[in-house]
């Protein structure tokens, strides 16, 4: 608007001055020089103004380059004191919350240091997090029990399932490490265990509140058999692709462990005896198939509640087999589907506010 109007008085004195060298009478001359006069001094009035203003807005000039004039300026210097309010706020909780985990870690400065580096490189490459929100986070492993040094490794890929998944942080936080010592695995394994969720729910109808459903139910027997993460995970996958998830698939593999766990079960006998492993688990599955096991067999193996996910891996034995072997090279696969949410729209928008 200002510069509106200076453009509009420089029009109007350069039309009366064209006036005044045209007149001829002296007062018609007087009374076009002091209207020139007048509007001279609200053009030096307003220019002052504009000069003043871009003073202010000099601060915006690195991150507004692109921009041209003094509105879009202004504008822009509006923008950035709003921004640099909000980045102080997220900068205080930032380190409240920092400050929370040294104390409960009794982290040493630079395992500290490390923690800052690594929150700070974590949304510097990209994240729809911001400091604030990661640093929460980490009070709250903290607050699990795990140690400084144990927190920065977990910190990113926790960061990444949660991109990936469209969960928030702490969800996504509390499901990881949940399976992770429901395994009997420490921080250093967990990037592999989010790697191994980040598989199931890539060839599955699984989401993440299903995987966690069922790893409360399955995990920890099978964790007391000796079995993998990626032993459950493929099974779990295979019954999630036959709408069988959440707590209804771990209890039934829940109670499949028990009888196999147990050396003088029907389960044992039906399966050939001696199913230790997940391996074992598939050759027996195979020997019945090679004898044409019959559902009233498998009722009798099982029960009720379990004989329809039993039957599922009878009759699917070469595809869990595959499933199975497919986890042997999941490494970095939930990096990658956090890469490829990070591209939609949504993630953009996040990561820019």
């Amino acid at each position: 608007q200002q510069i509106g109007l200076i453009k509009q008085l420089e029009n109007r004195m350069s039309l009366l001055k064209q006036k005044m060298d045209a007149a001829t009478d002296p007062k018609d001359v007087r009374k076009l020089s002091d209207e020139i006069r007048r509007l001279s001094l609200q053009k030096k009035e307003l220019t002052t103004g504009v000069t003043n203003l871009g003073k202010q807005t000099k601060i915006t000039s690195g991150i507004m380059g692109q921009f041209r004039g003094v509105l879009i300026n202004t504008f822009g210097a509006y923008a950035v004191l709003a921004g640099i309010k909000s980045t102080f706020n997220t900068i205080r909780e930032f380190e409240k919350s920092m400050t929370m985990v040294k104390a409960v870690t009794n982290a040493t400065a630079s395992e500290m240091q490390l923690l800052f580096d690594i929150t700070k490189n974590i949304v510097r490459k990209g994240s729809i997090f911001d400091p604030k929100t990661l640093a929460e986070t980490q009070l709250e492993l903290s607050k699990l029990g795990f140690t400084a040094s144990e927190i920065a490794v977990m910190i990113e890929p926790i960061n990444n399932l949660a991109i990936a998944t469209g969960e928030d942080l702490t969800k996504a936080s509390e499901i990881a490490t949940s399976a992770m010592r429901s395994f009997g695995l420490s921080a250093a394994d967990l990037s592999r265990v989010i790697d191994v969720m980040g598989k199931a729910l890539n060839i599955s109808s699984l989401d993440l509140s299903s995987w966690n459903e069922a790893m409360k139910y399955a995990a920890p027997v099978a964790h007391q058999l000796g079995w993998e993460v990626e032993d459950v995970a493929s099974m779990t996958a295979l019954l999630a692709n036959q709408q069988i998830k959440g707590s209804m698939a771990g209890t039934a593999m829940r109670q499949i462990f028990l009888k196999l766990a147990d050396s003088g079960s029907n389960l044992q006998r039906a399966m050939g005896g001696n199913i230790k492993t997940f391996e074992d688990f598939v050759a027996g599955l195979r020997r019945m198939n090679e004898a044409g096991i019959s559902l009233n067999e498998i009722l009798e193996a099982t029960d009720v509640r379990t004989s329809t996910a039993f039957s599922i891996f009878t009759s699917g034995v070469e595809t869990l087999a595959d499933v199975r072997n497919g986890f042997d090279s999941v490494n970095g696969s939930i990096k990658e589907m956090a890469e490829i949410n990070m591209e939609t729209l949504d993630a953009k928008i996040n990561q820019l506010n």
